[in-house]
């Protein structure tokens, strides 16, 4: 049977469907702490359904690497469905929708020189802020939306445009009553110091590490504010601010300092990169628990083939979370994913990013993962 005639038979991606059910509902949560692997399997078996039949550059590059839809029986074939090197949405478009049903054109910082830039669709979107929003639920606890007072270190949504960080940190505001602390392009550590020292509610302070650190420096100079119950999301990396950066142990301890904080439990970091559309937030023991919908392999930096759990390589994603672009994606971090309990009480899978690539590993990765795809276009 061709890849043609198996997609005939199978339902394509419904923008109402069981993975809307583990982004949005409490079914999420009990299906997180299962890690159906069966579950996980038929939602990306319908994702790569759908783009394989919507996007005609990956359809071209499935042929290419030799893909067989109907290869996709079970949990262990999921290592190799073809992904797209984060490089490609540097080059071109890749899209699963007509151009107008794009709601939002996504761009990374260009930290190494070059931007990619995702085009997502409303639902695209949603599921996006859905994946957002379940990590903080879990992070706010019991605390009703209008008892939360967010001071995000960075623009609103307007002034946030199409670069990726700044929009989907300014995403909190859709949920929870929320200050942004970057107005027309400045930002002002003590400013923001101040919004988070008036709140009268449960106070969450959010931004990239060199932003909170700066937070947390002005709140030094005066001395110290004592915030014990304070939370704190970290996310993005240190990026530019590299020569600032300090160890994780060393960033806990002085945000213990400059806030009194009773321990470092509500001090999360979060992940998630412009080509990904799931967001992934610590848990109390500063473990990423990776949601029942995505899968995530490490590889091999010499081969790419994949690794077993526990061992370091480069990391790949499966996202069926986005159906306006294939989010089966090779990335340019590197890390670990384990499988195991963990103290929080969620069972399943854990990732670890170590790092970003080297420039040695970085050319000979991209040339093993550009060479399929260079003849898809």
């Amino acid at each position: 049977m061709t890849t043609t005639e198996s997609l005939a038979q199978h339902e394509v991606l419904s923008p109402v469907s069981e993975l809307d059910r583990l982004i949005f509902t409490e079914h999420g949560r009990e299906a997180a702490v299962q890690d159906d692997e069966m579950l996980r399997l038929e939602l990306v078996r319908e994702s790569v359904a759908h783009h394989l039949a919507q996007c005609s550059a990956y359809a071209r590059f499935a042929e290419q690497v030799g893909f067989d839809f109907d290869s996709l029986a079970d949990p262990e074939a999921l290592d190799y469905v073809p992904q797209i090197p984060t490089s490609a949405f540097k080059r071109s478009a890749i899209l699963s929708v007509p151009a107008e049903q794009t709601a939002k054109r996504c761009t990374s910082s260009g930290t190494q020189g070059t931007i990619s830039v995702v085009y997502r669709d409303r639902f695209t979107i949603e599921r996006l802020l859905g994946s957002t929003r379940r990590g903080l639920e879990l992070l706010v606890g019991d605390w009703y939306e209008d008892e939360i007072h967010v001071v995000n270190l960075g623009p609103d949504q307007a002034e946030a445009g199409d670069l990726w960080f700044a929009y989907v940190m300014s995403l909190i505001g859709v949920d929870y009553p929320t200050h942004h602390a970057v107005r027309a392009g400045t930002f002002d550590p003590h400013e923001a110091l101040t919004s988070l020292s008036q709140a009268t509610v449960f106070p969450v302070l959010a931004g990239a590490p060199a932003v909170v650190m700066a937070v947390a420096e002005a709140a030094l100079d005066r001395g110290g504010l004592s915030i014990p119950h304070l939370a704190i999301v970290t996310a993005g990396g240190w990026k530019r601010a590299g020569a600032q950066r300090i160890a994780r142990g060393e960033f806990n301890e002085l945000l213990l300092r400059a806030f009194d904080l009773e321990n470092t439990c509500r001090v999360r970091d979060a992940f998630n990169q412009v080509e990904l559309n799931t967001v992934m937030l610590e848990c109390e023991h500063h473990r990423k628990h990776v949601p029942p919908w995505l899968h995530i392999t490490a590889r091999s930096l010499r081969t790419l083939e994949p690794l077993p759990y526990g061992e370091q390589g480069l990391l790949s994603y499966l996202d069926p979370s986005a159906s306006s672009y294939p989010c089966f994606i090779l990335a340019d971090d590197v890390g670990t994913v384990r499988r195991g309990p963990c103290d929080c009480g969620w069972a399943g899978r854990t990732l670890e990013i170590e790092r970003r690539l080297d420039r040695a590993e970085s050319w000979g990765c991209a040339l093993k993962m550009d060479r399929a795809w260079g003849g898809s276009r």
